[in-house]
């Protein structure tokens, strides 16, 4: 007659997950398991019959839900897991993927071009965006500061002038990203002007249209042209009389 163990069922399961802790299956086994679940659909499409409801009822009748108690408690990094990757597209390998697939492919937008009247909607929209801090045109662009305005925040360290760098997109008014911004809470910004592209006749009209829309929110701006980053004594009548 064969014998008949008891064992506890908790401490059985113990047991064979600490045997199989760190094992995977082998790639037969794994297409043995795929082909026995094969066609197998478990309660697919099927509802449980009042009776079967009624004695899972009573079952779990006086058991405490393995979640209770523990909902809105998860760590940081299992919330991050949770949510996962707001925009996959963001990741390198997701970006090489969309790449290949698009590659040797023409543009929706190829040979078209925008009405007047969409490029002004489009334009209206993004400034609208910008000025309410939802979209930075900068952010894809990686924008760093270039060989004068490295100069003038040397200037600005060495004199402990209250000005930071803000023209990576950080900081815009109306549209207008300024180059510095001043640290003390002060309506003043500083613009970094290089000698050629700013002494081009559309670069001029550009600035006098910024500079009306900084006076109507009551910004005042120093125009620092790139060959008085030399003259530190020119720069700190600028910045007196800006001031006064």
């Amino acid at each position: 007659m064969a014998k008949h163990y008891s064992y506890n069922k908790k401490e059985y399961r113990g047991k064979q997950h600490l045997i199989h802790l760190g094992k995977k299956h082998s790639v037969e086994t794994k297409l043995k398991i795929g082909l026995s679940k094969l066609g197998n659909k478990n309660m697919l499409g099927k509802h449980p019959s009042k009776e079967t409801k009624l004695k899972i009822s009573l079952a779990l009748k006086g058991k405490v839900g393995y979640w209770k108690g523990k909902c809105h408690k998860h760590s940081e990094e299992s919330k991050q897991k949770i949510r996962g990757d707001k925009n996959p597209a963001e990741r390198l390998e997701v970006r090489a993927k969309i790449s290949q697939a698009l590659k040797g492919k023409p543009s929706g937008m190829k040979g078209k071009n925008h009405s007047k009247e969409t490029k002004k909607i489009i334009s209206e929209h993004h400034k609208k965006m910008i000025k309410e801090g939802l979209f930075n045109p900068l952010s894809n662009q990686h924008k760093y500061p270039n060989k004068p305005e490295l100069k003038f925040i040397q200037i600005c360290n060495q004199f402990n002038l209250p000005f930071k760098y803000v023209g990576d997109g950080k900081f815009w008014i109306e549209g207008i990203n300024p180059d510095f911004v001043n640290c003390n809470g002060q309506k003043i910004c500083v613009e970094i002007w290089g000698d050629y592209w700013h002494n081009r006749p559309d670069e001029r009209l550009k600035d006098i249209k910024k500079l009306e829309i900084l006076n109507k929110y009551g910004w005042k701006r120093i125009e620092i042209w790139e060959h008085e980053l030399d003259n530190i004594e020119l720069i700190r009548q600028k910045m007196i009389l800006c001031i006064l």
